[in-house]
């Protein structure tokens, strides 16, 4: 936990150079320093091993029998057949830590881009605070190969949505759905996620959805149980007893909701980009709630939830007074570290995280 909380905050003090000098530079050494923390992890995260068992699994079958290492128990799910065949190609010339480089590479060099693109330089720093305070961005990401895999994919195909280039959108969202299956419920998304200005009573209807699914999305656990049992099996296990995950949420649920009602208020909408990244980010805040009752549902929200690094910081560049900016960072950054304390003590990924080992030593 000590060393991801001081490279988060050394990188955090690089991009905050990038803001003082005018210098995109500092940005590249923070991610050159994220990359060389997730490139060199041993068993860091959750499904580390399972994954490395899986890649010499993978090593020893022939090309022709690749179709029966599909099945991983120790995450307690099949595997798409894209990752498996991705890890075969790296079995010929590298091995598994190699791999791991190779997609903590991905990972840097999308959300530099990301961030890069989309956020004012003087907040670069925040995007990046976020990325690696948010526990469901950098964490969980370096864990879950295969849906971060089909993650990047999403991102980097948001721009044929902005183009509304339909064709390249659906054949990396089908790329996703190799790595990930759970990726094939955003091609119908191309229609709603759209650049078509955003009419002044949107952001009301994204507010009463949020607020509606808060107080009654537990009624909608049993149609959707019955819906992800007969197209999406595989993933019956996500759903779960949602009255008492909402129960347990309590604070952090309020302080949550005001940030994502003032995120659905005030995010900036100017142009095409900023419209369909705002649609994709309003998507992740309605259902949230339901993911609290219906834990399949983060596995959709995961796509969603990496454009926060660009709406929040681009609030900042909004008119706002010193204070009500300043507020709203303070309460950003305490429940990230929050968040990120909570994440890990917990009991789910606390054995794997709390220790951060290289291979190095191993």
């Amino acid at each position: 936990m000590v060393i991801t909380i001081l490279i988060g905050i050394i990188v955090t003090i690089f991009a905050y150079f990038s803001g003082k000098s005018n210098n995109e530079r500092y940005l590249f050494i923070a991610f050159s320093i994220i990359f060389i923390f997730l490139a060199l992890r041993y068993d860091f995260g959750n499904d580390y091993m399972a994954y490395f068992d899986k890649f010499y699994e993978v090593d020893e079958a022939s090309w022709n029998e690749l179709r029966d290492v599909t099945g991983i128990d120790a995450i307690g799910e099949s595997m798409e057949f894209g990752f498996i065949f991705l890890l075969k190609i790296f079995t010929v010339f590298s091995g598994y830590y190699f791999f791991i480089a190779f997609h903590s590479l991905l990972i840097c060099l999308l959300f530099f881009y990301l961030i890069k693109n989309n956020v004012e330089i003087q907040y670069y720093w925040f995007a990046i605070f976020l990325f690696v305070f948010n526990p469901n961005l950098m964490l969980v990401e370096l864990s879950a190969l295969r849906q971060t895999l089909a993650i990047l994919c999403f991102l980097f195909s948001i721009k044929y949505l902005i183009n509304r280039n339909i064709v390249k959108y659906l054949l990396f969202i089908l790329l996703a759905s190799s790595f990930h299956l759970s990726a094939i419920i955003l091609i119908p998304l191309y229609f709603l996620f759209t650049p078509k200005p955003v009419g002044k009573y949107e952001p009301i209807i994204y507010i009463v959805l949020f607020l509606f699914f808060m107080f009654f999305g537990s009624l909608l656990l049993s149609p959707l149980e019955s819906i992800t049992s007969t197209y999406l099996p595989k993933y019956i296990s996500y759903v779960d007893d949602g009255e008492k995950a909402i129960l347990q949420s309590g604070f952090g649920i309020i302080i949550y909701s005001f940030i994502y009602l003032f995120i659905l208020l005030f995010a900036k909408r100017e142009n095409d980009r900023e419209i369909v990244i705002y649609r994709i980010v309003a998507l992740f805040i309605v259902l949230t709630p339901l993911s609290l009752a219906l834990n399949m549902l983060s596995r959709l929200n995961f796509y969603f939830e990496p454009l926060l690094i660009v709406v929040i910081p681009q609030i900042l560049s909004s008119n706002f007074n010193k204070t009500t900016k300043l507020f709203f960072v303070s309460i950003i950054v305490f429940m990230s570290l929050v968040s990120t304390y909570s994440h890990f003590k917990s009991p789910i990924y606390r054995e794997k995280y709390n220790t951060y080992k290289t291979i190095l030593t191993e």
